[in-house]
């Protein structure tokens, strides 16, 4: 918080602010949400997640920032939804592509695959073997 916004974290607020640091394949417990962080590829200044949310009606994920790593399979094991970055249909340093999500997408095995976080150079592709998240996006689980 102070990073980012210096003097943010004396500010009184009315409601109760708790930091959970983030460690790689250790879930934290929030209610009925169990949230579950996997170290992914992204320059970042910190260790950046791809964060897995199972709750009681269903489960999704999100990739966040990353180049490809295995660890995105076991973010999206066997879940309903993954959200998972598509920046561009080339390699880019610190991003996912679609030529290499393409060629690890067997390997998921989550039911639903909707890319976001795509580049003007992605959008002005051919997107039509992919599902693509949109403003106003909704999805069951």
């Amino acid at each position: 918080m102070e990073t980012l916004f210096p003097g943010s974290s004396q500010v009184q607020r009315r409601f109760q602010v708790r930091v959970v640091e983030h460690a790689d394949r250790r879930a934290v417990e929030l209610d009925t949400l169990r949230v579950t962080p996997f170290e992914v590829r992204h320059a970042s200044g910190a260790p950046a997640y791809a964060l897995r949310v199972d709750g009681s009606t269903g489960s999704v994920a999100y990739s966040g920032d990353t180049e490809w790593t295995d660890a995105l399979l076991d973010a999206a094991d066997s879940i309903e939804l993954f959200v998972c970055e598509g920046y561009s249909p080339t390699p880019v340093r610190w991003h996912l592509d679609l030529d290499t999500l393409a060629r690890h997408r067997a390997a998921l095995t989550c039911q639903q695959l909707v890319l976001t976080h795509l580049s003007p150079t992605a959008l002005s592709g051919d997107l039509r073997d992919w599902n693509i998240a949109h403003d106003g996006s909704t999805f069951d689980l």
